[in-house]
């Protein structure tokens, strides 16, 4: 009897089709979970212990005023800058007699004297030293009354609403710190929390490697430190001067930061004029904001500029007309429009998920 083909040939077809459809659903359902990835898994980089240094910090910023967070449980420090903030004034940069040494140079160069022929290059012939972009300051908040050991530690930057956040346990009492630096209001706002009210008890205070003053104004509850950037050595007056910044009254970017603290339970203490405290609170929000006396490429901002005070202090009142929540609200509003334009997916796999960021 011969073979019947036709039936073998339907046969390895209806094979053909199982495995087929198998790898289809395979694949569908790779697809499905992949798609539940993309939906579910936080952009979030979290870290379980505190940056060591600058490089290890949590960035916030608005475009203007930015801060760098090191989520620390005894003195947290936030490293701030403004974009205006450089060591600059108005000035000729062309050095108009470099073609006087120039045929000189070419000699040197010729005669094998290059060492010479760069002496005069480097001491004749360049321009001034570029502008150097400057730190506006340090906020430190030092914690106080507790000494006992840090647990379960977390600290993390949500890309999805670009809030930082701390938390850890210590003596029992679960602590937590969120801050964001916001484009609708302008201002870095800091919320400290805790699981047990009457729990914060901090101090707040603020630096600048500039020449600055810091001081407290009592009516107000707000810390204020006001100061001038440096500036470059004028080449024509000093020729022979170090290319090293300096400072010089009446010139340089002016600057000015104020924080104030809002206190929910607990008491306000304002120590030595210098630094601003708060003792047995429930909650605190630190507002902060900063301005400079930039205005414009070609104003002196020592003498032409803005006055930093009036735009800080008309930030600082307008932000605290909305409380925590609020300006939470507001931010993201503004900031999740621009950052839900575009999504990437980089194959995450719900295994790295729960993996913290350093491995």
């Amino acid at each position: 009897m011969k073979p019947f083909h036709g039936a073998a040939k339907y046969a390895n077809r209806r094979c053909f089709r199982s495995k087929l459809k198998s790898l289809l659903h395979r694949r569908e359902r790779k697809d499905n979970v992949e798609q539940k990835i993309q939906v579910q898994t936080p952009m979030r980089l979290w870290y379980r212990h505190p940056a060591q240094e600058w490089t290890e910090a949590l960035p916030l910023g608005n475009g203007r005023l930015g801060a760098m967070t090191f989520g620390r449980t005894d003195e947290e420090l936030f490293q701030l800058n403004e974009d205006t903030l450089w060591s600059f004034q108005p000035r000729d940069s062309l050095n108009y007699s470099a073609a006087d040494y120039l045929d000189q140079a070419r000699r040197d160069i010729a005669n094998g004297a290059y060492k010479q022929a760069q002496e005069i290059i480097e001491r004749h012939m360049q321009g001034p030293g570029t502008e150097e972009y400057q730190p506006l300051g340090d906020l430190k908040l030092k914690f106080g009354a507790n000494s006992g050991p840090v647990e379960f530690y977390e600290r993390q930057l949500d890309l999805d609403t670009a809030v930082s956040k701390v938390s850890y346990v210590r003596e029992g009492v679960r602590y937590t710190q969120e801050a964001f630096i916001s484009a609708a209001d302008q201002v870095l706002a800091i919320r400290l929390s805790a699981d047990r009210p009457g729990s914060i008890n901090v101090t707040a205070s603020l630096e600048t490697p500039h020449l600055a003053t810091v001081n407290l104004e009592a009516g107000r509850g707000v810390l204020t430190m006001k100061g001038t950037g440096p500036v470059r050595p004028d080449r024509e007056s000093a020729p022979d001067a170090s290319d090293e910044l300096i400072y010089e009254e009446n010139n340089g970017v002016r600057f000015e930061s104020q924080l104030l603290a809002v206190i929910e339970g607990g008491m306000k203490k304002i120590g030595n004029g210098l630094e601003l405290s708060a003792v047995q609170a429930d909650a605190v929000t630190f507002l902060l904001a900063a301005a400079t006396s930039f205005n414009g490429y070609d104003k002196n901002p020592g003498s032409e500029g803005k006055d930093p005070a009036v735009l800080v202090q008309k930030t600082l009142v307008a932000a605290a007309e909305f409380n925590y929540d609020e300006l939470k609200l507001r931010h993201l509003k503004d900031y999740l429009p621009l950052y839900s334009r575009v999504k990437i997916h980089l194959g995450a796999s719900v295994a790295t998920t729960f993996r913290r960021t350093n491995g």
